[in-house]
């Protein structure tokens, strides 16, 4: 995987609203995907000056209507950005234009010399924060004391701690004298009073004599505490950085300020692809992934014939031979593009329909599958088919036609995406901080969110124009706010990775509300993992001789809360190529036994006998790797057979070199990752430091604060009067508000939050219509919530959507959704949801209710009283690490898995039958491991989670690791299920090594039903796989949990070279024997 290059980085000025970072965050850098010509950049930065002039202008141009403007301004982001989908051009363009915006309000609403003292203390606040992070992190490392902390054991148990050796020589001593009772012989008394002498002069001589691991122990030796006394040290840091903290909190009161919200995601970036038929060439665009496969093309392209079938109904199939070609197909051909590719078909080519297609969404969403099947998928636009075969193309290609495809591989990539945030303050006096939230406006903070991000089944055509709007919305808020400021303070945020499941409304959430003891939590686990990291790059980097391979046989320090063998790195690398090389051969040879029983039962052999040769070659050689890893490994053994570094030849002592650089290397790496996180987590968690003066007083802390208590303080939650999620469709002009959606849709969560979201329902109601009369405008605003008349609040809704507003739920916080009502919203996920098919009329309509409403309710007088709590917020983080399998290590494997893609399911998630989208929303996050092979999910809506993870080859076009639903799974639950109040865990997948299976056309043999489930059997034992998995249909007698295609496809993962039966209900769909390996 493939992610982007980080650089050194200054200091951020101007009050941009980030504390000071030692790094530059990756959305900084111009994403590979999104780099332009010069003169391209030339006419984009020309569009951003005239999108923020207009921008600026509008408010004060006379007789401007403000529909008018927004319409305008609508028009400007979709000539800007014409792809918002995450990777693509115009979502790097969207993000920089918001980030612009907020920069621009902060700086026109400060006074320069109040932003010049509170960048003055806010520089004060990131030093003090700085010496925090580095004393916690030094703190786990304070009992690793380099190569002299431990003794060996002769002189541990001598010289300083000798207790035990007096006693064993007392106890001799008086054995002796006993012997000498017995058989009076002087030499035994002798020898008694020696072990005497001894057992005086032992403990004299210990407390006389000290050692160089008791020196380097003590507090004096070279600078180094107790860890009792360097805790203390790190809590008098946490109050100074406490003490600064609301220093700048109360100097940044009353100001207008700006930051950002990081967070990595997985990018898919589509690869360039173009078909050359008779009048030319012409571009396809890459399609969706299926899951997380692409459906790349072979190394070499496409060539063959082109068929043209319509709708793909029975009729339009009939007559047509589809093996070995391509398939041209309408738009409204739903998923029956399937029954082309259970024909034969290799590719398969979408065509663009005429305008004014109704039904635009259910078509895009039934175009891809969650199978990861690998079909190669791609859209054409109408006007470039007829430029490549003619206007009379249909009839043309009804009988087929030659082309060539050509393409660059679509890739996923990691990226680290960004979520702005403007604070606005409010006009409200400050009131009493120590009292109820409900009587203190000027605390009563309002949330207000939209998103940055679009999503279509084709991403290099995603305009997302209706997504746009409500961007726009966002905007002309914060102009009302800065020609008058709001009552209440408010904050705005743009959210981005909305489509992934609303994981971008999800980190922003956890960034306004987590727990801060949860945050503590995951603080110091990172720590303790950091300072493991930097003790082993340091300890790897050493010399290698012989006295320093004597040291390491022993070596264990406590670090991080755990002892750590610090050979552990190298020998469990060799162990694993060991176990590996063992595997390799053993397979091998289970092949050539195979064989050899073929070749006695007088049937054909598998091989030939040169190919027989080769593989005893191969035998002799893993045999060799065997040999020469078991040497290396008896290098570090304490007791039993050793080997010493003189031992080695020459190319044996380059590979031990080269193992000790890899584990250097591999630690630094790990280490400057897990600073990122580190950094990244500090840097979200900023705003509320600061907005210190929302959460509470500005008191100093008292002289004996510890550090959980100034962590609370610190990073205590944002306060919240209502989270509104701006996400209007304009299908209609009706509005509602939602407190739920339809990801996710279960949870005790929901019970609280009718509960919590009755109040808030009624009054806005309430406001609305006031401020409907007082505005002369009509009433837009539908009782949605209510239940006014026993329709539910899904009985609002024209489809199924996913809503951002419901995250705040779960931190006890009113969140609501501002959507169109009984909308449809037809042309959503699609290439078409373009400012074209907006109508004007109603947008204004809609534009201008809305405006003034959400203003109103933020500067109503009682919205303080609708602030309802039910239930507990409740924090939750979960790291997971996905682990490559090793079937002969009885210990968590090793081998990490580094930029494996990791799909989570959120539990309840429901987009329909066939559906796989909750309108531009994927109903499954999706990320990518970082170089620990790791990845965290956030918020407890994760919880009972069925995770997955997927290894692809550099070209993205074979998937090579998948999880393990036999062996993996019963060792390694990867179903994250834990108790009401945990805050923060880790958990381990584990993937094997794997070949995939396609199934598509799935149905039961016998009665030709939906396949609702199918058993893999391992062909040679007639049992369930050792190491197998499915995707797009469950397996037999597994409990693990799949996203399901109901399409008639699916995916199996078996173990390379293995021979499978396959039953679907009541019959056998594939069956492997002997003479027949895979069916």
């Amino acid at each position: 995987m493939k992610t982007q290059p980080e650089r050194e980085n200054t200091t951020t000025s101007g009050m941009l609203g980030v504390l000071p970072l030692r790094r530059t965050m990756p959305y900084l850098e111009p994403h590979r995907a999104g780099e332009i010509s010069g003169g391209a950049c030339v006419r984009r930065a020309a569009l951003v000056l005239a999108f923020f002039a207009m921008t600026l202008a509008a408010p004060a141009t006379a007789g401007d209507q403000p529909p008018d403007a927004a319409w305008r301004q609508l028009e400007e982001i979709s000539r800007l950005a014409p792809a918002r989908q995450v990777g693509q051009p115009g979502n790097d363009a969207v993000d920089r234009l918001v980030q612009e915006r907020f920069r621009r309000a902060v700086e026109r609403r400060n006074n320069p010399a109040d932003v010049e003292m509170a960048e003055a203390l806010l520089q004060e606040a990131e030093a003090a924060a700085n010496r925090l992070a580095e004393a916690r992190v030094r703190r786990q490392l304070i009992t690793a004391v380099g190569d002299t902390a431990q003794s060996g054991t002769l002189v541990k148990y001598t010289l300083e701690t000798p207790g035990i050796t007096v006693f064993l020589i007392v106890m001799m001593g008086a054995m002796l004298v006993a012997g000498w009772w017995v058989q009076r012989r002087k030499s035994l008394l002798v020898a008694a009073a020696a072990m005497l002498v001894l057992a005086v002069a032992l403990p004299i001589v210990a407390a006389l004599v000290k050692t160089e691991a008791e020196a380097a122990r003590s507090e004096d030796a070279e600078g180094t505490r107790s860890a009792d006394k360097f805790t203390e040290i790190v809590d008098g840091l946490a109050r100074e950085a406490l003490a600064a903290d609301l220093k700048a909190a109360a100097a940044l009161r009353g100001m207008w300020q700006h930051g950002r919200i990081t967070h990595p995601t997985a990018v898919f970036l589509p690869g360039e692809t173009w078909l050359e038929g008779n009048g030319g060439r012409v571009r396809l665009y890459q399609l969706a992934p299926n899951l997380v496969e692409p459906g790349n093309l072979p190394e070499d392209g496409f060539s063959g014939r082109l068929l043209y079938a319509g709708m793909a109904l029975p009729s339009d199939l009939a007559g047509k031979t589809f093996t070995e070609s391509a398939v041209l197909l309408d738009f409204d051909s739903g998923n029956r593009w399937l029954d082309a590719v259970q024909l034969g078909a290799e590719v398969v080519i979408i065509v663009e329909p005429p305008h004014g297609h109704v039904g635009a969404f259910g078509e895009a969403a039934r175009k891809l599958t969650v199978s990861p099947i690998t079909v190669p998928r791609f859209f054409i636009r109408s006007a470039d088919i007829e430029t490549a075969f003619g206007q009379d193309w249909r009839d043309v290609l009804a009988a087929g036609g030659d082309v060539r495809i050509t393409q660059q591989p679509g890739r996923w990539e990691r990226r680290v995406v960004a979520s702005d945030w403007l604070f606005i303050p409010g006009t409200a006096a400050p009131g009493d901080p120590k009292a109820p939230l409900q009587e203190d406006v000027s605390r009563q903070l309002v949330h207000i969110q939209a998103y940055k991000d679009s999503a279509s089944i084709a991403p290099e055509l995603s305009p997302g124009a209706v997504g746009a709007a409500n961007l726009v919305l966002l905007l002309r808020l914060v102009e009302q706010f800065e020609r008058t400021p709001p009552l209440r303070p408010v904050l705005v945020t743009a959210v981005n990775d909305h489509a992934n499941a609303l994981y971008g409304e999800q980190v922003a959430a956890f960034a306004y509300f987590a727990d801060p003891k949860g945050v503590l939590v995951e603080m110091e686990r990172l720590e303790r993992e950091l300072a493991l990291q930097k003790f082993t790059a340091d300890a790897y980097a050493r010399t290698v001789d012989q006295e320093y391979i004597v040291r390491l046989r022993g070596w264990m320090e406590f670090i991080g809360g755990r002892n750590f063998t610090v050979k552990e790195p190298v020998q469990e690398h060799l162990t694993h190529m060991r176990n590996v090389a063992r595997e390799e051969r053993t397979r091998l040879q289970f092949r050539l036994e195979e064989d050899r029983k073929r070749h006695a039962a007088g049937k054909q052999t598998l091989f030939t006998l040169e190919e027989t040769e080769k593989i005893r070659e191969a035998i002799t050689r893993h045999d060799r790797d065997v040999e020469r890893f078991v040497k290396l490994m008896s290098l570090f053994n304490r007791i039993g057979t050793k080997t010493n570094l003189a031992d080695l030849n020459a190319e044996e002592r380059l590979e031990l070199d080269a193992l000790f650089a890899a584990a250097r290397d591999a630690a630094a790496a790990e280490a400057a990752e897990i600073e990122r996180s580190l950094e990244t987590l500090r840097s979200n968690l900023s705003v509320r430091r600061r907005l210190a003066c929302l959460t509470g007083t500005l008191d100093a802390p008292h002289d004996t604060a510890k550090l959980a208590e100034t962590t609370s303080r610190r990073y205590a939650p944002l306060p919240a009067a209502a989270l509104f999620s701006l996400d209007l469709s304009f299908g209609t002009d009706r509005v509602g508000f939602f407190y739920m959606g339809y990801l996710p849709r279960w949870g005790r969560h929901f019970g609280n939050a009718d509960a919590r979201s009755t109040r808030l329902a009624s009054y806005s109601l309430r406001v609305a219509n006031n401020y409907a009369k007082a505005s002369g405008q009509e009433n837009l605003l539908s009782d949605t919530i209510l239940k006014a008349g026993g329709v539910p609040w899904n009985g609002y809704l024209g489809a199924r959507f996913a809503f951002g507003g419901v995250m705040a739920h779960q931190y006890d916080v009113t969140g609501f959704t501002l959507a169109s009502v009984h909308d449809m919203r037809a042309l959503a996920f699609t290439p078409f949801d373009t400012i074209a098919h907006i109508d004007r009329s109603r947008f204004g309509k809609v534009m201008r209710f809305v405006e003034g409403c959400l203003r109103a309710i933020v500067d109503s007088e009682e919205l303080g009283n609708t602030i309802s709590s039910r239930g507990s917020p409740e924090t939750f983080s979960i790291e997971v690490t996905v682990r490559k399998q090793d079937k002969f290590s009885v210990k968590v494997p090793k081998t990490r898995a580094a930029g494996a893609l990791f799909i989570a399911a959120v539990p309840g998630a429901d987009p329909g039958l066939d559906v796989h989208m909750l309108g531009e929303v994927r109903p499954h996050v999706t990320l990518i491991t970082d170089v620990r092979g790791a990845a965290v999910l956030r918020g407890t809506f994760m919880n009972r989670t069925s995770v997955l993870a997927y290894e692809y080859d550099g070209d993205f076009r074979r998937i090579t690791g998948a999880p393990d639903f036999g062996v993996g799974e019963r060792r390694f639950q990867s179903t994250l299920s834990f108790p009401t109040g945990t805050q923060y865990e880790t958990r381990n997948v584990v993937v094997f090594s794997a070949e995939k299976v396609d199934l598509v056309g799935l149905s039961d043999p016998l009665t030709l039903r939906p396949v609702r489930a199918v058993d893999v059997i391992d062909a040679r034992q007639d049992s369930q796989p050792r190491h197998f998995s499915t995707a797009g249909v469950p397996a037999v007698a597994v409990t693990k949990a799949v996203p399901l295609s109901r399409d008639g496809t699916g995916c199996i993962f078996i173990e390379s070279d293995s021979s499978f039966k396959l039953r679907v209900g009541a019959g056998l769909v594939i069956n492997a024997n002997p003479d027949h390996p895979h069916g």
